[in-house]
């Protein structure tokens, strides 16, 4: 990555968001978990101050997932273990915990719509192709991109003006960093192989 390029911060948004409605222990006046909303933001705050970025892509799965994932493997994402809250406040059931969910997500969403923010999501596709097919665009071609993810996956987008930079590990990968860690050349990186995941 050369430092006279532009720079765009591309981020994973459910990954994001997933990570600090987890996290986040902020609770709103009426007690109900605002963690998602606020943590989310916050993290955008210091994005911004570290990269300082000239643009922002923020990406979402679209409603029902993968479409063309699941055509491959019925059983795609299936299995997974719930969220573990890591929050004081249990005031809400199963139900409840749900919509809250929902409802932090959306209101996240909303806000970005305020900022100077390009928010994408398209019904039965991952953030995660998205996220491909914006690294990849014409218009960001002289764009230094900047992937915000703790997805391993995205190793595979990694390349000389794209990077991966993973929050919860405080870990920035790019193609030499990949190369020296795992001998392995991004374009040929397997997250499920390499990683045993």
């Amino acid at each position: 990555m050369t430092n006279d390029k532009k720079r765009v911060l591309v981020i994973d948004g459910n990954n994001l968001y997933i990570r600090n409605y987890v996290m986040n222990p902020a609770v709103s006046t009426k007690g109900d978990p605002i963690g998602g909303i606020f943590g989310t933001i916050k993290s955008l705050q210091k994005l911004c101050r570290e990269i300082k970025p000239n643009r922002i892509v923020f990406a979402w799965d679209g409603k029902g997932g993968s479409s063309k994932r699941r055509a491959v493997n019925k059983n795609y994402k299936e299995g997974r273990k719930p969220f573990r809250l890591n929050r004081n406040v249990r005031n809400l059931n199963e139900n409840q915990e749900l919509e809250n969910k929902t409802w932090q997500m959306t209101r996240t969403a909303e806000y970005l719509n305020n900022f100077p923010i390009i928010q994408l999501l398209l019904d039965a596709v991952e953030a995660d192709d998205i996220i491909s097919a914006v690294v990849q665009h014409e218009d960001l071609r002289d764009y230094n991109k900047v992937i915000v993810s703790n997805d391993r996956d995205f190793i595979q987008l990694c390349s000389s003006d794209t990077i991966l930079y993973r929050p919860v590990k405080d870990e920035i990968l790019n193609t030499n960093s990949i190369l020296e860690q795992f001998s392995i050349h991004p374009n040929n990186f397997c997250p499920a192989i390499v990683t045993g995941k």
